[in-house]
């Protein structure tokens, strides 16, 4: 069997060939076509070039609107309306009934930390207290620290005061002292989430942060910077949602 895809036309070509040919061309792609394509290939420089033009026949077949969409088709307004619902974020009412089934100084500020600055999880058990800069008013993520560059996280009004209330020798070493990984403070979480009858879901505690800021701020680029990501991913995956109330958001960042 010939290999589906000759990558031998270089980036160029392979792009020229990938928008003159017809959308069975792309349905040839197979791995098993790519992997008699590569095997025989002795050194980087050949590897490179045949990766090369792969790329631009994958690039310039994503561009377009021959190659076959991978999404799947809405067939009824009930799936619409369901595409646009926020489930993936707690609500207030939610989120007071959390605060309210874990009352422990150790785990209570990681939650507190995660629901109302919007940062990852893996960034908390790398965070120390000495970053939580109260004075300042802000949260240092360095670059240690931080999944993809440092950034300044503003300490929100209801964040600071929840802060303020624990002890200063509480505040001392690492936040997630307990918990080393991600994991395991995940299911931490999971434990007073479901000890407060509230459904899990994932990554919500981030989510809500970054859906509730940006109804308040009407800033995308300032949500992205805040939380450590790009304009584009929040575009991405929140603006298309149902609307929210902005006394919705405001509750958020009163609890």
């Amino acid at each position: 069997m010939k290999p589906a895809v000759n990558c031998k036309w270089g980036r160029r070509g392979a792009r020229a060939k990938a928008r003159s040919s017809p959308p069975c061309f792309f349905n040839l792609l197979m791995t098993s076509s790519v992997d008699q394509e590569f095997h025989h290939l002795t050194t980087p420089k050949k590897l490179s070039r045949q990766w090369g033009a792969l790329h631009g026949i994958l690039h310039a077949a994503a561009a377009t609107t021959d190659f076959r969409d991978p999404r799947s088709q809405i067939t009824s307004e009930q799936e619409a309306i369901a595409l646009l619902q926020p489930y993936d974020i707690y609500s207030p009412e939610e989120m007071r009934a959390i605060l309210a089934a874990e009352d422990e100084p150790i785990l209570r500020p990681t939650l507190e930390i995660k629901a109302f600055s919007g940062v990852r999880t893996e960034e908390i058990v790398r965070l120390w207290w000495v970053m939580v800069a109260e004075p300042e008013g802000c949260l240092k993520v360095p670059d240690a620290v931080g999944k993809i560059c440092a950034r300044r996280v503003p300490l929100l009004p209801n964040l600071q005061a929840r802060l303020a209330a624990y002890a200063a020798d509480a505040k001392q070493g690492r936040v997630s002292v307990d918990w080393p990984s991600a994991n395991s403070l995940t299911r931490a979480w999971r434990r007073v989430i479901e000890k407060a009858g509230v459904p899990y879901k994932r990554n919500a505690f981030r989510n809500s942060y970054i859906t509730y800021r940006l109804i308040l701020t009407e800033d995308i680029a300032k949500v992205a910077e805040e939380t450590g990501t790009s304009p584009r991913m929040i575009k991405k995956n929140y603006q298309s949602r149902a609307a929210i109330s902005r006394a919705t958001a405001e509750e958020w960042f009163s609890l």
